[in-house]
C-alpha cells in the first residue's frame, strides 16, 4: 500500500519514519509493521486507553513516541496539569519493553 511504498523509499535513504498510531491500527491485530518505524500514539480517551495502545504497539516489536493529545497538546487552551503530569507512557510495560 502507499505507508508501505513511501516507508520503503525514506529506508532507503536511511532515514527514520514516525507514523502517526492511525498506520498500525488501520491494519488490525494481525497487521505488519517494519518494526524499523516509531509510531506515534497521540489519541486515547484517558490515561488507560492510552496506556492500552502503547503496550498493544509495543508488543508489536514497534517502538512508540508517547505524546496524548489531551492534555499534552500546547495548543489545548485549557490544560489540566494534573491530568498532563498523570500521563505515564511506560504504565502496563515491563521494564525492557519501556
Amino acid at each position: 500500500d502507499f505507508v508501505d511504498r513511501v516507508q520503503g523509499l525514506a529506508f532507503q535513504r536511511q532515514k527514520q519514519v514516525i507514523c502517526w498510531q492511525e498506520v498500525i491500527l488501520s491494519r488490525g491485530e494481525s497487521g505488519y509493521l517494519d518494526p524499523r518505524v516509531v509510531i506515534q500514539v497521540w489519541l486515547g480517551d484517558n490515561v488507560t486507553s492510552i496506556a492500552n495502545i502503547t503496550k498493544a504497539i509495543v508488543k508489536k516489536g514497534v517502538r512508540v513516541l508517547f505524546s496524548p493529545d489531551s492534555p499534552w497538546y500546547l495548543d489545548n487552551a485549557f490544560i489540566n496539569w494534573e491530568e498532563a503530569y498523570e500521563q505515564e507512557p511506560c504504565l502496563g510495560l515491563t521494564d525492557s519493553e519501556c
